[in-house]
């Protein structure tokens, strides 16, 4: 179906130029659908013991081990995270709403899970309860079962020696058949201006995307910005996958969790540089 320019939505008219490959579709949708009915539901995370994409890529393997070793601190939340965080939910989900209903995303490609572990593993069956499956905290567990495609029996890797995330879609769908992986960011005004990722952001984005490329055997990332202030407009940004990039950061959690089964310390000032490519022009 191609994608219709209204006159008065410079937004949309401005996407196509920057040959943006989703804004453009969900800018229509919004159109051509003013209002209609959705909703959302937000669940708290569960907290587990393994390496996240999002978090713990770009962390020296000092403050990664720090944090394994339970020797540093997590600060609470301030209320301005608080709400920052429940809006960034709110904009995840309208987005992936829209990807479906435009066909750009089947139901199981939404917050997609996928990890990998290494090492020794204890093996589990899943708790039960009233005849239904309860999730367990350590929620990547069932991505690793002991027979492939039976879900009776599951690795249970050691603390620090896996890595799980949920990815926004995995994959997107996009008009000319290709697919990729999309990430929801939703950004600031200030940063919704750019045609470049924020600066503070670029190289963790680039390491999330690489790992999710690697889990779900795809090539590119687009990052889709959606600015929390009005006239929420969208930017895109596109990262290719980056195999070395995700040796080194398997090498840094590895590390650590070698250094934690020999009781040994990091040096302070060790680290594994990270061969970064930054953003497709």
């Amino acid at each position: 179906m191609p994608t219709r320019i209204p006159k008065t939505n410079r937004t949309l008219a401005q996407a196509l130029e920057f040959n943006y490959r989703v804004a453009p579709a969900i800018d229509d949708f919004l159109e051509e659908n003013p209002e209609y009915e959705w909703t959302a539901d937000f669940k708290p995370k569960i907290l587990d013991d393994a390496w996240h994409p999002s978090g713990d890529c770009t962390p020296s393997v000092y403050e990664l081990w720090l944090k394994a070793s339970g020797q540093n601190v997590r600060k609470p939340n301030t209320l301005s995270q608080k709400k920052t965080f429940q809006l960034g939910h709110y904009f995840h989900q309208w987005i992936q709403d829209i990807l479906l209903r435009i066909d750009f995303a089947e139901y199981d490609a939404i917050e997609r899970r996928g990890g990998t572990f290494w090492g020794e593993t204890l093996f589990v069956e899943p708790p039960w309860h009233d005849g239904s499956p309860i999730e367990l905290p350590e929620a990547a567990w069932n991505l690793f079962p002991e027979v492939p495609g039976q879900w009776r029996v599951f690795h249970k890797p050691a603390a620090w020696h896996w890595a799980t995330g949920s990815a926004d879609v995995a994959p997107c769908k996009l008009v000319d058949g290709s697919h990729v992986l999309l990430d929801i960011k939703s950004i600031s005004s200030v940063d919704a201006k750019s045609n470049t990722p924020p600066a503070r952001y670029v190289d963790k984005w680039e390491c999330q995307a690489c790992i999710y490329l690697d889990w779900f055997d795809l090539d590119e990332a687009i990052f889709l910005g959606v600015s929390k202030e009005s006239p929420h407009n969208f930017r895109e940004w596109s990262f290719k996958a980056n195999p070395p990039l995700v040796d080194a950061i398997y090498e840094k959690w590895r590390l650590v969790s070698m250094c934690l089964d020999e009781g040994e310390e990091v040096p302070e000032d060790f680290d594994i540089e990270l061969p970064l490519l930054g953003p497709q022009a």
